[in-house]
């Protein structure tokens, strides 16, 4: 669904109305903002899908626990600072990520934390 779709388009006319009657952007600038935060309120908690979704990534893996997977079929023994440097996150970030993937049984560890490797679990 488009954004404009989301808003009263009657609103969204008197906004563009109202900002050129007073020759000020601002009018409709707020007016767009103030919708913005409202969908992204409504929206808040729903899951991220993208494109690149494959057979194993369902609707509930976010963008960066994606970018794990990736990380991890490239190479089932990298460490999650390792990833960390990758991704440009946070090593606890990094650390959470992994977590959530097991937790949703998409992979676990095999052997040692030391010696061992990821592996991907295919639904």
């Amino acid at each position: 669904m488009s954004p404009l779709k989301e808003i009263n388009q009657q609103a969204y006319y008197n906004a563009i109305n109202r900002s050129t009657d007073a020759v000020n952007s601002g009018i409709f600038i707020d007016f767009m903002l103030q919708e913005i935060y409202e969908t992204l309120k409504k929206r808040q908690g729903d899951p991220i899908v993208t494109m690149k979704a494959t057979k194993d990534v369902g609707i509930n893996v976010g963008i960066n626990e994606q970018k794990v997977l990736e990380l991890l079929r490239k190479n089932n023994q990298i460490t999650a600072k390792e990833i960390t440097g990758l991704l440009g996150i946070s090593l606890r970030h990094s650390e959470r990520l992994i977590t959530s993937l097991k937790q949703k049984g998409m992979i676990q560890r095999v052997g040692s934390n030391k010696n061992g490797y990821w592996e991907i679990i295919v639904k």
